[in-house]
């Protein structure tokens, strides 16, 4: 199967020399490379347990395959970085996410997205993020784009928000590790009045989970030297596709 190549990304060093990466469509003969990132991720994360959502195979030959959009960043033809969509069946995020169960068959899952320890520090996550989203054109006309991060995960966090994707809830699912669950309504996308923020630490639960039961949601997140700060606030919702 021939390969598309997407784009290409030259990033200038301190010695003169650029970090080159092409970013291609990954394709089901990219599922050991795939599989391997992702157990070198996780090994790299064994520290903090909490933080690493590993995907089960199966998952991720779907989202390779005819349900889901793939994309990765090569670097001299090694796999280094991948975004993945999935298109999931009835049951899937739209529950986190509190929509009432005749609008989870409008969903969409923006999945993992695992970038080198060695290549981090480039942005690729959120590049990929936009060329999977790219990629995938008008999502099959789905509603909603839902994803689970964990709070400490603040290049995930970051990149949500990027594209438009909320914190709509904060919730301990099985196995006991609390997630953020993001979601977009590409119908209805949410404005948010920055002057009228509440800022809250992610590590800070009880004040989110309050701000989260009156219907704010969490729109900006800025780092700090010791820790992370969500931005929440009312959203404001404008009746176009987006």
């Amino acid at each position: 199967m021939s390969v598309k190549v997407i784009d290409e990304i030259r990033i200038p060093q301190p010695n003169g020399s650029c970090l080159c990466y092409t970013i291609q469509r990954l394709a089901p003969q990219h599922l050991s490379a795939v599989v391997d990132l992702q157990q070198q991720a996780r090994h790299h994360a064994a520290e903090n347990d909490a933080i690493f959502m590993e995907r089960p195979t199966d998952i991720l030959a779907a989202c390779l395959a005819d349900e889901g959009v793939a994309v990765g960043a090569f670097a001299a033809d090694q796999l280094v970085a991948f975004r993945l969509l999935y298109y999931p069946g009835k049951f899937n995020q739209g529950e986190y996410a509190g929509l009432p169960p005749e609008e989870w068959n409008k969903v969409v899952h923006l999945e993992i997205g695992v970038v080198h320890p060695l290549h981090r520090g480039h942005a690729l996550q959120r590049r990929l993020t936009a060329q999977v989203l790219a990629e995938a054109g008008d999502l099959r006309c789905k509603r909603y784009l839902c994803s689970v991060v964990s709070p400490q995960n603040y290049p995930s966090i970051k990149d949500k928000l990027v594209v438009g994707m909320p914190v709509v809830r904060l919730l301990e699912l099985p196995g006991g590790h609390w997630r953020y669950i993001f979601c977009r309504d590409r119908m209805k996308p949410a404005q948010f009045d920055e002057a009228a923020a509440i800022y809250v630490s992610v590590n800070d639960r009880e004040r989110q989970l309050e701000l989260l039961s009156q219907g704010y949601q969490g729109f900006r997140v800025e780092k700090l030297s010791h820790d992370a700060v969500l931005w929440y606030g009312v959203p404001q919702r404008q009746d176009k596709v987006q």
